[in-house]
């Protein structure tokens, strides 16, 4: 197959010699460009990036025996000419999208072969061989391809013990995080207002200094909130939403503080500067006439003059004084808006065409009455009335001025609280306001000041929750996803890392600078200012920081730059798709990876340029929909502007992009796959479209086919990087042109509030390829096949349920389904959902539809037929449409995959298998017994539950009287059999038995039942693990999660081959489908701000705030004008991304798009002979905003206008039409005179029912009145000459399906019947065969427990102490080598991580490392004896064989290369048996299907300690070693100074190996079968496990006798165990693994 020819867009895009942003709308086929872009950067010799950056260290050769080629050895990859795939980044939002993305790359290399351009073959001249190709395949299975999170995690992985973090943390469950978060809130009250009681338990998660002004807060806010109860809901949301809240934090923090300023400059950005001072200029010459007017008629108006503080005399002022900038402008409008009304913020703008006047502050001039009635002081009141309603009309009409009126009166009650009548509150309040009438409250308001402080003590708060988060998990030894970016931030120093403010001891001056951050995220500015001052304050002298700690935190820092520096190293080329679903933290934390990077002697020098890496990222904002996950599109947009800038910059300044033979030119881009010398192409592809696809060279003003037009910013945007795709692969162009008339509208900036805001996205003509386009040869016949179905029409479908008429009478009659339509007890979603899937059913049947016309005649459509699986329907809102929707689908017998189905135990399937666990868990609960008999497992009735329950006694064991209750009844040996297992505790094979032979499935026989069952028996059986077998805990942690009202686990199924696919739209990203239908679009579910009123708070990247409520009622009136704008600003965000979400979902459809709903309450359509479907149309509701479906209607409204206006403007005389009476008479007149049935059609749209008049601007409440059957026969006005007609369904009566009688009763009945009907199974008289060795995984801990037995003068010993255990000392001396073992870093080039030779201090005595591992045990630090005792201990380990090793000394003769900690393994043993019959219980007994004597035993755990020495003869060596404290709390023996030989000296020494010889000979084995996966060349000599000793300080190997006796013994417990495992009859299992 030859290569895919690429659009011109594409093409562009392929550029590598310079940064790229990617505009990809939908469909448009990004990710063939994406996948040839990284194939360019591993093939192109010549790239901006070989140009200027020096090469990273490079891996080895792959071995031959991964090369599947047979010929020469592959390239060494260090004389590679492009980059490797480990130097390219490429990362996307979802794991599916990263594992897709690495298949295809794995795909287009293995289609690849050397050889000359061809049209027959995939050949590319730059490969020199297939083993090249393969040498590609298998690197790129270790490139960073994946998504951002598990990129970063990959990242500081190795450097987790250098940022203060645990190796060992797990990530944690979304449950278990809710439990972390409130447990920090808990002790954030926890900590003491009075410094003086601040103790050391306190200081595990708080600094003292940190600690004391967060309490000062806390307190503060508590008073301003009236307690802890509504302080809660503001603190969880200050942890929820911690990405905005930081984000906000750094824009609006000067100096460690939120200032007035700073506040002031986020409210001035509301608006546009350009439409505040041409609002000021109109007003202020407006202003001027009237002014003019008055002293013209003065002795009519003002006959005795006025006074300067008249509201006339503060008119005249404005009128004279032109202010000259925005704080000038906004009071100088306030002032304006102030005196033209009555009262502050309400009525009307000179009311009556005059100044109001009032007895607090009068006019200045007379009542219009007192004028007189000449005929000069009509003139004058009339030419003053006129002045006066001019600049009424620019106030009150325009939505843009009411934009800045609204932020003029914000500003006014923040800085003038007297001119706005307000009565500032001081912060905090001194005392509860007190229970008062609303009116008298509504007079209180915060000032600037106040709100400053009132945010920064909210900063604080979530500075103190974040750091006593962190330390919670650190101690639990637990971490979130999100916690894998604070860390990143650490590493790549965004801000001072934590452990430097903790162990390091940072001095606060330098921690406030590099918490500060850089100007730009690239940029080192902050680091460099802070060693700037640490050398300030060396040089000073500090008494508070003797120079020595300065000199070691300057080292300190000065390492983490290099570390930094020498990270950013390693790439070379970063790919980054989805770029617009990005939170501000991840675009911080990628481009800290763009900024300078280590250059090495002898290397060239990098040009200057603020991007090192070449950057390419790829985004739509119209497709962001994630807001909910913190995700910023701005960001998308801001970046796009940082690449035009940096590629301008670098064009300009970097010689070596443009000399000969150039990469970049300024009028055409290179195409690097043609760009190299081809040896040879073929004629006929030389030949192809005369060989345009093959130009090195691309134009930027180059064009595809006719039709496509390009704009000079157009053709500027894509010379300085910004390319945008508009070819759309997906829809068909009908639909696709019908679809691109609503976007133009959708986006305008007339929907935008503010105009200026950068969240919105711009629309985009989504073009369809045309046969005849330049880019589609005749040879790829797949393509030109695509290309050919995308030029047919498409359909548009709108149900739009009419009016519910309401029946009074429903069937009685079980055996019949009830009508949802007419049914009194239907809500709005059911009769959605019933219309849905009336439709839903005809697509399938292929029936045809009928679409009434207005004179009530009907039009029938016919269509073909459809899969089930080529339907998508997306939910506006899932949680009120998700189960109607399943009904009825399951009423018309559709099968239905759902994405998400909610709780999993809320799943009936599930809750019967956890009514069973927790009944095992505890047997002598009552309540667990009833759930399960009455589940269907048993299916008692309630007479017989009711019996059980009143013959069983008080604390009985209730499983073994249901045993006894139901041993007459057919489940009775189903119940012997659970009271059995239950007491042998084997709990999950209990109930996978249940799962396979009780009546469960057949009550709820679906798939997906069948699926979440399995899946509520794996997570109880995770859950089981993660609580160490504890059945108690387990249970409890399972109820908790059923409890939790933030959502638990969530049923997950796989959708099977006939079921229409049911998901939310935001689950529909990156899906498409031959039919979507998008349900209940006029719902205002995802446009209100129902989440911020009920959390009283509110973020975005720009502003957070809280509402506060300083007294105890619920009276809210408007007190704080910061929370007003934050609302607002989420509000203007979530208005932003409702319009995303209904471009994404528009979208998806390939043939068909079904959009279902219309207004509801008093706006529902209704049916009117003669004129169709009438409706109200409302677009705008201020408080909850614009559905989607609104959205769409308004769209054909504005596009009906312009054509009118369009036609208007094109007459000779065309009308005036620049205010809005002058447009509404414009409209009038178009509608008066329309005659053809097109122009009717138009003018429906704009000319309302509910009056004579047309009423303007848009926003207004109107009536329309639409004929279906002309909309069906005619093409939509909306999408120009391509557009399709929209056919319109009102009523049930438009299906024509026949509709099956599924009632749960006739369900009931099915299945009633099925259970009779059940054979009884019988024995099978096949003989048992040999199966294949099964896996078995097993606990080590269950293998080598240690036993007081065999160590009693220990256990006694430790037992005599009781204020620490045994356990506690061996896990604090654990701890301490795991963080503070040293590395002297080898020089030179090891074949090893960098994790186990990156060079650090040894710090096995460092006191506050002591400290801060006593600390997180749970112990004091005060304790003498405790801290004595582990600082000997970790003495004679630094003066022992690890301490000497790891300074870099030799022991024995062997050097240190590398050593790592906690190193993770998973091992397989295989073991033989005495054969045992296997297989499952039924209650016929056991069916023994196979013959069992093999077992293939998986162990997983942990390594403590792994070395790997050089020895004397030069060879690579590993050991496994692990800490023992055995014995340590005796009297220790002497320090010997002579540490040669490793070998057991005394009887103590043999048998404190002989105790812990299992274990190490378990992690013996596994580190051998880790060494012999290792080309031969590269395999290590093995050393014998050795025990180090903190006792002397020794590590003692074990003699290959002892070994050999060891591994013996440990096969013999193998096949123990195994044995156990795998008989299912009488053995009881020892611990909850699980048979596979």
């Amino acid at each position: 197959m030859p290569r895919i020819s690429l659009n011109t867009a594409q093409r562009l895009a392929l550029n590598i010699d310079a940064h790229i942003a990617i505009d990809a709308g939908a469909g448009t086929g990004k990710t063939a460009t994406i996948v040839n872009r990284v194939v360019e950067h591993y093939f192109s010799e010549r790239q901006r990036a070989t140009e200027i950056l020096p090469i990273p260290e490079r891996p080895t050769r792959v071995a031959s025996g991964i090369i599947r080629s047979r010929g020469p050895r592959p390239s060494d990859p260090s004389e590679w000419k492009g980059l490797l795939p480990g130097e390219v980044v490429l990362l996307t939002f979802t794991v599916a999208a990263a594992n897709e993305m690495k298949k295809r790359l794995r795909n287009t290399l293995q289609d690849m072969q050397a050889g000359p351009i061809s049209d027959k073959k995939n050949t590319e001249p730059r490969l020199l061989s297939s083993a090249d190709r393969d040498q590609l395949k298998a690197f790129l299975e270790d490139a960073p391809i994946g998504t951002i999170h598990s990129f970063f995690l990959r990242l500081v992985t190795p450097f987790l013990s250098y940022l203060g973090e645990s190796t060992k943390s797990q990530i944690i469950e979304n449950y278990a995080s809710q439990a972390i978060r409130k447990e920090a809130i808990d002790i954030f009250w926890k900590i003491p207002s009075n410094p003086d009681h601040f103790t050391a338990s306190h200081s595990e998660f708080l600094r003292s200094d940190q600690a004391i002004n967060i309490a000062k807060a806390r307190d503060r806010l508590t008073k301003t909130y009236s307690g802890r109860r509504r302080l809660d809901n503001v603190l969880s949301n200050l942890i929820k939403k911690s990405i905005f809240v930081e984000e906000a934090s750094n824009r609006l923090t000067e100096n460690g503080h939120i200032t007035t300023q700073k506040l002031l400059d986020e409210l001035y950005s509301w608006v546009a500067p350009e439409q505040m001072s041409s609002l000021i200029e109109t007003l202020f010459e407006n202003i001027g006439d009237v002014m003019e007017t008055i002293r013209k008629y003065s002795h009519i108006i003002a006959p005795n003059g006025w006074k300067i503080e008249d509201r006339i005399g503060i008119l005249d002022q404005l009128s004279q004084y032109k202010p000259a900038n925005i704080e000038e402008e906004i009071e100088w409008l306030s002032k304006l808006t102030i005196l033209s009304r009555s009262k502050p913020g309400t009525g009307t703008f000179f009311p009556r065409g005059s100044l109001p006047n009032t007895e607090e502050w009068p006019a200045g001039i007379l009542t219009l009455s007192a004028m007189g009635g000449s005929e000069e002081a009509k003139r004058a009141k009339d030419e003053m009335k006129f002045g006066f309603k001019n600049i009424q009309m620019m106030l009150e009409t325009n939505l843009r001025t009411k934009e800045i009126l609204k932020l003029s009166a914000m500003v006014n009650q923040l800085l003038n609280p007297d001119g706005s009548r307000k009565i500032p509150i001081q912060y905090p309040p001194s005392e509860r306001l007190g229970i008062r009438p609303k009116e008298e409250l509504e007079k209180y308001a915060f000032s600037i000041d106040a709100e400053a402080q009132h945010l920064d003590d909210l900063r604080l708060s979530a500075e103190g929750l974040k750091s006593i988060l962190r330390s919670i998990k650190n101690k639990q030894e637990l971490r979130e996803f999100s916690d894998i970016l604070e860390l990143s931030a650490d590493l790549l120093l965004l801000r001072c890392p934590y452990i430097c403010k903790t162990e390091k001891m940072y001095p606060a001056e330098i921690v406030r600078i590099l918490d500060d951050g850089p100007d730009e995220p690239w940029q080192d500015d902050h680091i460099e200012r802070a060693l700037y001052c640490l050398n300030e304050m060396a040089d000073k002298g500090n008494d508070q920081y003797p120079n020595s700690l300065i000199e070691k935190v300057s080292n300190d820092l000065q390492h983490r730059f290099e570390t930094l520096k020498s990270v950013r190293r390693r790439y070379l080329a970063f790919i980054i798709d989805e770029a617009q679903d990005n939170s501000p933290l991840q675009w911080r934390l990628l481009s800290r990876l763009w900024g300078p990077r280590e250059v090495k002697t002898g290397e060239k020098e990098i040009p200057d340029t603020p991007w090192q890496p070449t950057v390419c990222y790829v985004g739509d904002m119209k497709q962001s929909i994630y807001g909910f996950r913190q995700a910023d599109p701005s960001g998308f947009k801001k970046y796009n502007q940082y690449i035009r800038k940096i590629n301008k910059m670098e064009f300009d300044s970097i010689s070596s992009l443009t000399r000969d033979p150039p990469l970049r030119k300024r009028n055409k881009s290179r195409d690097p796959r043609y760009a190299h010398q081809i040896a040879f192409a073929t004629a006929k592809t030389r030949n192809i479209q005369s060989g345009r696809h093959m130009e090195s060279w691309i134009r930027f003003d180059q064009q595809d086919g006719f039709g496509e037009n390009l704009t000079p910013e157009q053709i500027k945007a894509r010379s300085e990087g910004l390319i945008r795709l508009n070819y759309n692969f997906r829809t068909k162009k009908g639909l696709l042109s019908t679809i691109n008339g609503w976007w133009h509208d959708v986006f305008s900036e007339r929907n935008r509030e503010p105009v200026q805001a950068g969240w919105y996205a711009d629309a985009q003509d989504l073009r369809t390829p045309l046969p005849n386009d330049m880019n589609y040869e005749q040879n790829q016949e797949k393509a030109s096949e695509k290309v050919l179905q995308l030029q047919e029409s498409g359909h548009l479908e709108w149900i739009c349920p009419e009016k519910t008429r309401i029946s009074n009478n429903p069937d009685v009659n079980l055996d019949k389904t009830v009508d949802t339509i007419s049914n009194p007890h239907s809500k709005r979603v059911d009769r959605i959902a019933r219309y849905t899937s009336l439709r839903v059913k005809s697509l399938i049947a292929g029936s045809p539809i009928r679409i009434k016309k207005a004179d009530g005649s009907w039009i029938q459509k016919e269509f073909e037929s459809v899969e089930p699986n080529e339907i998508l329907i997306l939910m506006a809102s899932r949680s009120a449409m998700r189960d109607p929707l399943i009904r009825e689908l399951w009423k018309q017998g559709i099968n239905t995959y759902v994405d998400h189905e909610g709780d999993l135990f809320e799943q009936p399937v599930a809750s019967a298998i956890e009514a069973l666990f927790q009944l095992c868990a505890r047997p002598q609960s009552k309540y667990y017994a009833a759930w399960v008999a009455r589940s269907p497992l048993l299916s008692l009735s309630d007479k017989q539950t009711h019996e059980f329950i009143l013959k069983s006694e008080e604390y009985e064991n209730m499983l073994s009287a249901l045993s006894d209750f139901t041993k007459d009844m057919p489940s009775g040996r189903l119940v012997r059999r659970w009271n059995e297992m239950n007491s042998e505790e084997r709990i999950i094979q209990l109930l996978h038995e249940t799962l396979d032979v009780s009546d469960l499935l057949l009550a709820y026989p679906s798939l997906n039942a069948k699926q979440q069952a399995e899946q509520a028996i794996q997570f109880i059986s995770k859950t089981l693990e993660k609580e160490n077998g504890s059945l108690l805990l387990a249970a409890d942690t399972l109820r908790s999660i059923r409890e939790d009202s933030d959502g638990g686990e969530q049923s997950m199924t796989n959708p099977s081959a006939d079921a229409v696919r049911l998901m939310s739209i935001h689950q529909s990203k990156g899906l498409e489908s031959k039919v979507v239908i998008l349900v209940d679009l006029f719902s205002q579910a995802l446009v209100g701000q129902f989440h911020e009123n009920v959390d009283r708070f509110a973020a975005s990247p720009e502003i957070f705030a809280a509402n506060p409520r300083p007294w105890g009622d619920d009276v809210n009136p408007a007190l704080s004008v910061m929370w007003d704008h934050a609302r607002r600003t989420t509000k203007s965000r979530r208005d932003a991304e409702a319009r995303r979400l209904l471009y994404v979902a528009a979208t998806r459809a390939e043939d068909r798009l079904i959009i279902v709903g219309s207004p509801q309450g008093e706006l529902e359509p209704e049916w009117v002979d003669g004129e169709g479907l009438t409706f109200t149309h409302w677009n705008k509701n201020s408080y909850w905003g614009t559905p989607l479906g609104y959205m769409i209607t308004d769209s054909m409204r504005a596009k009906a206008i312009d054509i009118i206006f369009n036609e208007n403007n094109a007459k000779e005389n065309p009308l005036p039409s620049s205010t809005d009476e002058e447009r509404a008479v414009v409209v009038h007149q178009y509608s008066k005179r329309a005659r053809t049935d097109s122009e009717r059609e138009i003018a429906r749209w704009v000319t309302s029912r509910l009056s004579s008049s047309i009423d303007f601007p848009l926003e207004s409440k109107y009536q329309i009145s639409l004929d279906p059957g002309w909309m069906a026969e005619n093409p939509s006005f909306i999408g120009g000459d391509s557009s399709i007609p929209i056919l319109m369904m009102h009523s049930s009566d438009c299906f024509e399906v026949e509709e099956e009688q599924k009632t749960p009763f006739n369900t009931m009945n099915q299945i009633s019947k099925a259970l009779l009907e059940t054979p009884e199974r019988t024995q099978s008289d096949q003989k048992p065969s040999r199966g294949k060795p099964r896996k078995v995984r097993i606990y080590p801990s269950s293998l080598h427990g240690d036993s007081p037995a065999t160590n009693e003068h220990v256990y006694f010993e430790h037992a005599a102490h009781s204020d620490f255990s045994a356990t506690e000392l061996g896990d604090i001396v654990h701890r301490i080598v795991e963080l503070g073992v040293g590395n002297p870093g080898v020089e030179g080039k090891i074949d090893l991580p960098s994790s186990w030779t990156q060079k650090r201090p040894n710090r096995l005595t460092d006191q506050r490392l002591i400290k801060t591992i006593i600390t997180e045990q749970g112990l004091d630090y005060a304790n003498k004896q405790l801290c004595e005792l582990v600082s000997e201990l970790t003495r004679r380990l630094e003066h022992g064989h690890l301490g000497l090793l790891s300074t870099g000394k030799r022991v024995d003769g062997h050097r240190l290369l590398g050593l790592r900690t906690e190193l993770p393994f998973s091992h397989t043993f295989g073991v033989e048996f005495d054969p045992i019959l296997h297989g499952p219980w039924a209650p016929e007994g056991f069916v023994e299907k196979t013959l069992e004597d093999r077992a293939l035993v998986q162990l997983q755990g942990f390594i403590d300690l792994v070395i790997c020495t050089e020895d004397p003869s030069g060879r690579n060596t590993l050991r496994v070693a692990d800490i023992k404290t055995d014995g340590c709390r005796r009297k220790l023996p002497e320090l010997q100074h002579d540490m040669e030989g490793h070998e057991p000296s005394t009887e103590n020494e043999f048998a404190l190996l002989r105790r812990h010889g299992i274990q190490l000979a378990i992690y013996d084995g596994a580190l051998r079968a880790m060494n012999s996966q290792a080309p031969e060349e590269k395999r290590r000599l093995m050393l014998p496990p050795a025990i180090v000793w903190p006792g002397n300080g020794r590590m003692i190997e074990y003699p290959d006798k002892m070994m050999t006796d060891l591994r013996s013994e440990l096969k013999q417990l193998l096949q123990i165990k195994a044995r156990e495992h795998l008989n299912s009859r009488n053995v009881p299992l020892l611990d909850h693994g699980n048979s596979q």
